[in-house]
């Protein structure tokens, strides 16, 4: 072949692609560029998005930081895990509302139960009276978060007792300031809500102002604050401050703080439909509250409720099945009022709404405080943390129920007769002389022998004295 005619054919343009080849080729770059962006963004995800992992549990509570009586919780009761393991996708949480003006105490404690397989939700309200078995004195459960000091110590010693309440230790806590729950309100856009009455509540002394009209209306995060520590209402009458509508108390509290939960809820699973506000939401969250519930999990299981399909009719409100008595306190030396729960409808609800594991739970998991008809205390483990209190109680109720000791006068002594046969003249007499305060000797009262019948005198001993420990609240 001509040398020339190679140059030149390898000078000469190539065929131009086609209409289709060219349109080809753009599809394919188009495709690529897909794919490399679902591979960046499903890695994006997996960073933004983690499910939870169950970390293990506590064997036991952390060291107190206040005297306890030398109680060994270890003895007393440790986590039981039934055979059969734990249920896949199944999260539990134990959600603390903390009031600071009111000293800190975890009045609102509710434990919860996330199904993520089944999109089922349900939450239990814990009474703030409820009488745990604790070492010291006060046994209410709203007092364990403080009396360990607060922070991880005690939000670890309250989950403890609430495992015992349970049968099992919550997965997760949150602890939520109440000031937090405005800014809640306030990112969904305020929550529609039928207040049930007129609150009217003042209390300088904490600073606290409550005022909110009965009827429907949307709340924003002010009037939701109020809404959620409303107790009771309050006047000024005659210069006194008259209390009223204080029927229900704390279990009325609990209706309204879980009805309008519920309203939140349900108006948040309407709005909220993107992850950007899932994640903003999330971090509003995490920005006022105490959890260990990292955010690319709460965006996780937001993202599973709002996705998945969770429904208002999948979510269940309940309240601690309870009865409700009286126990004497040592160091306030009255009676304070308490509830204790249904162990075997507590244990009914547990077993439907919130177990965590395959097998049901039995009445041993389960450390039960009660009262007895002789107004002792008493534990379903047959184990008190509290050693001294019974005793103490009966030793004191015994001397309220004594008889007081009675004393007889003096005999006056008899005058010898004179040994002479004459007439006898009495020698005239001193009266007795009246014991001086404090006298003890054998001449200045006679015993007096109690009847065979009664019982002996109880030697009452003193009743402690001393003061609490600082940190142990008595109310």
């Amino acid at each position: 072949m001509d040398p020339k005619e190679d140059k030149e054919r390898e000078q000469s343009p190539k065929n131009p692609l086609s209409r289709r080849d060219r349109a080809l080729r753009i599809l394919l770059i188009v495709l690529a560029a897909l794919a490399v962006t679902a591979v960046a963004a499903v890695a994006v995800w997996n960073l933004v998005v983690v499910k939870p992992s169950v970390a293990p549990k506590p064997t036991a509570r952390p060291d107190t930081p206040v005297e306890t009586d030398g109680a060994d919780y270890e003895d007393l009761w440790m986590p039981y895990i039934p055979e059969g393991g734990r249920k896949d996708d199944f999260y539990t949480f134990l959600i603390v509302g903390r009031d600071t003006g009111g000293g800190g105490n975890t009045d609102t404690i509710l434990l919860a139960a996330y199904d993520l397989a089944n999109q089922k939700l349900a939450a239990m309200s814990l009474l703030r009276d409820t009488m745990v078995n604790v070492s010291w004195d006060i046994k209410k459960i709203n007092s364990v978060y403080n009396v360990y000091g607060g922070g991880v110590d005690g939000i670890e010693a309250l989950k403890q007792e609430v495992g015992q309440l349970v049968g099992f230790v919550p997965d997760f806590h949150v602890v939520v300031e109440w000031e937090a729950v405005g800014e809640l309100v306030d990112a969904i856009g305020g929550v529609t809500f039928d207040v049930p009455l007129d609150m009217s509540y003042d209390d300088p002394t904490q600073d606290l102002h409550i005022h909110v009209d009965k009827g429907e209306q949307k709340l924003d995060g002010d009037k939701a604050m109020q809404l959620l520590r409303w107790r009771k209402n309050n006047k000024l009458v005659n210069g006194h401050v008259v209390n009223y509508d204080a029927e229900g108390g704390d279990v009325r509290r609990i209706q309204i703080q879980q009805d309008f939960l519920k309203a939140t809820l349900q108006q948040c699973l309407e709005k909220v439909r993107d992850l950007p506000t899932i994640l903003r939401l999330g971090r509003i969250f995490l920005e006022n509250v105490e959890t260990d519930l990292p955010l690319n999990s709460v965006a996780y299981l937001a993202q599973s409720a709002v996705l998945g399909g969770l429904s208002m009719e999948d979510v269940t409100f309940l309240t601690m099945p309870y009865q409700g008595g009286m126990v004497w306190s040592r160091s306030l030396r009255g009676m304070q009022d308490y509830v204790t729960p249904r162990a075997d409808e507590l244990l009914k609800l547990v077993n439907q709404y919130l177990n965590p594991y395959n097998a049901d739970l039995t009445r041993d998991s389960l450390d039960v405080m009660s009262i007895q008809a002789d107004g002792t205390i008493a534990s379903s483990t047959g184990r008190l943390a509290d050693t001294k209190h019974n005793a103490l109680w009966l030793e004191y109720q015994a001397a309220q129920n004594a008889p007081p000791e009675e004393t007889e006068p003096p005999a006056p002594e008899e005058t010898p007769p004179e040994e002479s046969g004459g007439p006898e003249t009495p020698e005239e007499t001193a009266p007795p002389e009246t014991p001086a305060p404090g006298d003890t000797s054998p001449t200045a009262t006679l015993p007096v022998e109690p009847a065979p019948t009664e019982a002996p005198a109880v030697q009452t001993l003193p009743v402690e004295s001393r003061p609490l420990p600082d940190g142990i609240p008595i109310a």
